[in-house]
């Protein structure tokens, strides 16, 4: 009982996306291949404790002096109340001098090469 309507064929469903890397077969679910691999920018390498935009440092943050040390930021607190530490408050900011901080690794070191 056709009234004058015309029927439409049901539309295709979309063709199913290969997430199949070159070279993988098709066909399989995405989460079998992993994360696919894409190109990655290249980047900097990270710069040296000390050094800000190619600028060798003549102090640094209890941050920065722990990263040096590799150590807490805790342990640089607790070695700023030592006697003999190289650091000076500057307008409220405890800063450690790069130069006197290596002499002082030496001291520690019982004047070896560090």
């Amino acid at each position: 009982m056709n009234q004058g309507y015309i029927a439409h064929p049901a539309p295709l469903p979309p063709e199913p996306r290969s997430y199949a890397p070159e070279g993988f077969p098709p066909g399989l679910p995405w989460w079998y291949y992993g994360p696919l691999a894409a190109p990655v920018p290249a980047q900097r390498p990270p710069e040296a404790p000390g050094m800000a935009g190619g600028v060798r440092k003549l102090a640094y943050s209890v941050e920065e002096a722990a990263e040096a040390l590799g150590v807490s930021r805790s342990l640089v607190y607790q070695l700023i109340h030592q006697s003999g530490f190289p650091s000076v408050k500057l307008r409220g900011r405890r800063l450690i001098s790069a130069e006197l901080l290596a002499e002082w690794m030496r001291a520690q070191a019982g004047g070896g090469i560090l």
